[in-house]
């Protein structure tokens, strides 16, 4: 019986833990203005902004051309997230895209480097 308490105790434990960790990652939300022209664009972004590390969520408006980027404030910053928009080959607000990634877009979504 005091095997059962224990292990009942020790779980307890670890969901307190994990409770307290999930709190204390706290989110932000960044809009950048990008240099997006399409939908290849779009799932792009999306797709590889989603994997970098503590971004929860992403989305483009093409309408607007902004990216809405939610993540966690102890794992990246606003800066990082631009600068990994910037190495997909997308302007990021002031900053220019790289002009290596920016080579390897489809020609389609090579925005003219006027578009600002």
């Amino acid at each position: 019986m005091a095997t059962v308490l224990s292990l009942v105790m020790v779980l307890l434990g670890s969901v307190n833990t994990l409770k307290a960790q999930e709190k204390s990652a706290a989110l932000d939300t960044l809009m950048v203005h990008t240099s997006a022209v399409c939908h290849m664009c779009k799932d792009r972004i999306e797709k590889e902004l989603g994997y970098t590390r503590g971004v929860k969520s992403v989305n483009l408006d093409l309408g607007s051309n902004n990216v809405t980027i939610v993540y966690k404030t102890d794992k990246t910053d606003a800066d990082a997230l631009k600068e990994a928009l910037t190495k997909i080959g997308y302007d990021a607000d002031e900053i220019p895209a790289k002009p290596k990634a920016k080579a390897r877009l489809h020609e389609c979504c090579k925005a003219p480097d006027d578009h600002h």
